[in-house]
């Protein structure tokens, strides 16, 4: 009898979809920390102050994480560079989890300044040594002989599951093992997924290629700073593909009014899981649901940004971006007003009908924000269709920088003010 023979077809597809699900584990850590991070300090110490300025310095550090590995990743190569920040990456973690067990202790013999300090610099060192699978994987598009919108469609995809994946793991993990489980989750799958995907045939075959032929090769696509905000890949694709539908324009410099609203979305994300942690806190067993509807707020933000209408029916693009911000801003503070009358709610709706009523304020304007990021982008496209792609970096760095600076302002000034009111 014959011996069957797998089609070849049928081979590559398999060898795709598990390329991919080790890819999207391999973004697991980078997308784990932050929500992680927000449940472990937030659920053991119950501050929003604590955990505002504990998110600040993590959120800063992971931003910044993709341009360090990137840089290192040039000098001593992917692979070594992946190898050698999942060790580190892993060692941070347990130290984090470590610190955050002891400040939650009022028995450890160490002041509470000196254990909040270490749990600062802990957070800052784990959002440091994420591995850079995003700037790798941008990488391999040339060995994958994929386009720049191929890429950019791929790593959004890519980038937004383990974004979803990342806080529905969390929610799980927080309900049936404990606070700080998301943090070991994070260290876990570090430890196996990046060293696999470090592996890969194709990363070996660019650092072998950059070793003879000693110099590096640029770059397709550069990756923006990462922030909170899903999404950001799809935007990127939208704003090329209105640059090239929309016709001859202008070439103008970047205008702060796009560095403002990106200030704006920043820090609405970041008092967004301020806000929706505060309230999930003041729910007898509900500070779990506080990563379910991080979770929300991610989808709705990635499919608002995808499927945002490319131009508005009779609708000037500075109308649609006004009418944007405007929504965006109602909606921030109708979750912040409600999220502060949550007693008043508790006596009349119950806690949890007024948890559900801020956790879809909420959803809605995550939606408002993945929105208006694609409008943002849009306005950084049309800037490069005339001056060049060197202009457009500049400009798409400028526009991740806003955003991860409106960020850490969130956390910060989010966190302090929820304190002071409570």
């Amino acid at each position: 009898m014959p011996a069957r023979t797998v089609p070849a077809s049928i081979g590559l597809s398999r060898a795709g979809l598990g390329r991919a699900v080790l890819e999207i584990a391999a973004r697991m850590p980078a997308a784990l920390l932050p929500v992680a991070l927000t449940a472990a300090i937030g659920l053991s110490t119950r501050s929003p102050f604590t955990t505002g300025v504990v998110m600040a310095a993590a959120v800063a550090a992971l931003g910044l994480s993709g341009s360090l590995g990137t840089a290192a990743a040039e000098r001593w190569g992917r692979r070594p560079v992946l190898l050698t920040g999942a060790a580190a990456h892993v060692t941070s973690l347990v130290l984090l989890v470590t610190a955050v067990d002891r400040f939650t202790h009022a028995h450890t013999l160490t002041s509470d300044v000196t254990l909040f300090v270490m749990v600062m610099g802990c957070a800052a060192l784990a959002g440091a040594t994420v591995p850079p699978v995003s700037a790798v994987a941008r990488d391999r598009w040339r060995a994958l002989r994929l386009t720049a919108e191929q890429g950019l469609r791929q790593d959004g995809n890519r980038e937004d599951l383990a974004l979803l994946a990342a806080a529905l793991l969390t929610a799980v993990l927080t309900w049936s093992a404990g606070p700080a489980a998301g943090l070991l989750a994070a260290a876990a799958v570090t430890a196996a997924a990046v060293p696999l995907y470090a592996m890969d045939a194709t990363i070996g075959a660019l650092d072998e290629a950059e070793q003879h032929s000693s110099r590096s090769t640029e770059d397709d696509a550069e990756p923006p700073l990462r922030t909170l905000l899903a999404g950001i890949d799809a935007a990127r694709r939208q704003a090329e593909a209105g640059a090239a539908d929309g016709g001859p324009v202008r070439s103008r410099r970047l205008r702060v009014a796009v560095l403002v609203r990106a200030v704006l979305l920043g820090g609405s994300t970041a008092l967004l899981w301020i806000l929706v942690l505060d309230s999930a806190l003041s729910v007898y067993r509900g500070a779990w649901s506080a990563s379910l509807t991080i979770a929300a707020m991610l989808a709705a933000g990635a499919a608002a940004s995808r499927w945002f209408p490319s131009a508005g029916d009779g609708v000037s693009a500075s109308r649609r971006r006004r009418l944007l911000t405007t929504l965006t801003v109602l909606l921030v503070g109708l979750t912040a007003t409600v999220s502060t009358l949550m007693s008043a709610l508790s006596t009349v709706l119950g806690g949890r009908a007024g948890l559900v009523i801020v956790s879809c304020a909420a959803v809605l304007a995550a939606a408002a924000i993945g929105a208006l990021l694609v409008e943002l982008y849009r306005q950084v496209g049309p800037v490069c269709a005339e001056d060049g792609s060197s202009d457009r970096d500049s400009s798409e760095t400028l526009l991740g920088g806003a955003l991860l600076a409106g960020s850490v302002l969130g956390f910060a000034a989010g966190g302090l003010i929820l304190a002071l009111i409570g």
